[in-house]
């Protein structure tokens, strides 16, 4: 049986800048929750290789030069989002003058997974300077939760000035879902309709009709019920545990 590649798509917004540019939404928070419900820290590291992840994933699409921002210690520290031959993801500075040096790079090496050979993960090289940048970088913290201070953004001139013109016609504020082959744009408040009422249709098809029938088998009431999730095996965490998938290159 061939499986189906699952469709990747990304969600791009307008900064609030004057001159605004095109912001692509990526999870650059701090927390996470567990199979049980309860909030965990991420490391920095692990939520970096997430964001570059998902920015590597959106070069891919050939909308346009992806770039990663990362505000660090001693200023903001610009990067263009590449990939090389061998798909690992390579950041490599925006500033012509620290091309020259390979230290100035940081490194995500592509690597399949040996209980899973289907799937893969990226690791960061410690080569160069990445270990020191990524200390380096500072962290948003709000009342609820805290944010790696990153920012990627996407280069495409045609989308800006439509998704520009979009909000000053609608009034409202936009939103852009890209795919490799696919772009459209609409309001923040269509798009949430759509994930709400998507939302609601995953439910309703967990759901099972049902007939309530008298002695003569005659149905005097239909109702639903709720199909029941499988039991889930009681969680063993293994010594030694680290984040699955994503590691610091030794």
């Amino acid at each position: 049986m061939i499986k189906k590649k699952k469709k990747i798509m990304a969600f791009v917004e307008l900064t609030k800048e004057e001159n605004p540019k095109l912001a692509v939404q990526v999870n650059n928070s701090l927390k996470y929750q567990d199979k049980d419900g309860n909030l965990k820290d991420r490391q920095k590291v692990t939520a970096l290789i997430d964001i570059v992840k998902e920015a590597g994933q959106v070069a891919s699409m050939g909308k346009g030069a992806v770039s990663l921002s990362l505000n660090t210690e001693s200023g903001y520290k610009n990067y263009f989002v590449n990939k090389n031959d061998k798909e690992d993801i390579v950041l490599v500075p925006t500033d012509k003058n620290l091309q020259n040096d390979k230290d100035n790079f940081i490194y995500f090496n592509k690597k399949v997974d040996i209980n899973n050979p289907d799937k893969h993960f990226y690791s960061m090289s410690k080569s160069g300077n990445s270990e020191q940048i990524v200390e380096s970088i500072k962290i948003n913290t709000t009342d609820k939760s805290a944010y790696l201070g990153t920012r990627v953004t996407l280069s495409n001139k045609d989308l800006l000035q439509d998704m520009v013109k979009f909000e000053q016609d609608s009034g409202e504020k936009s939103v852009a879902t890209i795919g490799k082959n696919s772009l459209t744009i609409e309001t923040t408040s269509e798009l949430q309709a759509k994930r709400e009422a998507k939302s609601q249709e995953q439910n309703q098809s967990k759901e099972i009709p049902v007939e309530i029938q008298d002695k003569n088998g005659n149905v005097v009431e239909k109702t639903t019920t709720k199909k029941e999730s499988p039991e889930k095996k009681q969680f063993k965490p293994k010594a030694k545990s680290k984040d699955k998938g994503q590691d610091i290159e030794r």
